[in-house]
């Protein structure tokens, strides 16, 4: 089940560092999944080759950290 998995953000486990950056790895669906992939593509690629790869995985990462900070104070 999606809510039981191991890698998605619980506000109670909040010890569990390595769950703040494993967030960005789950889903609700195929869908979900897909889209994201669809964005970074054609978003991610162009970026990528105009400000580099460390420059890019920068900002997703610290997209991923806040928006699991932000899951922690909204719920």
């Amino acid at each position: 089940m999606f809510h039981c998995s191991r890698l998605i953000f619980d506000p109670d486990k909040r010890y569990e560092a390595w769950r703040y950056v494993t967030y960005a790895l789950v889903h609700s669906g195929i869908f979900h999944a897909t889209f994201n992939i669809l964005i970074q593509l054609v978003l991610g690629l162009p970026l990528e080759m105009v400000h580099g790869w460390w420059r890019v995985s920068l900002v997703y990462l610290s997209g991923v950290l806040a928006g699991t900070i932000r899951s922690v104070y909204i719920n």
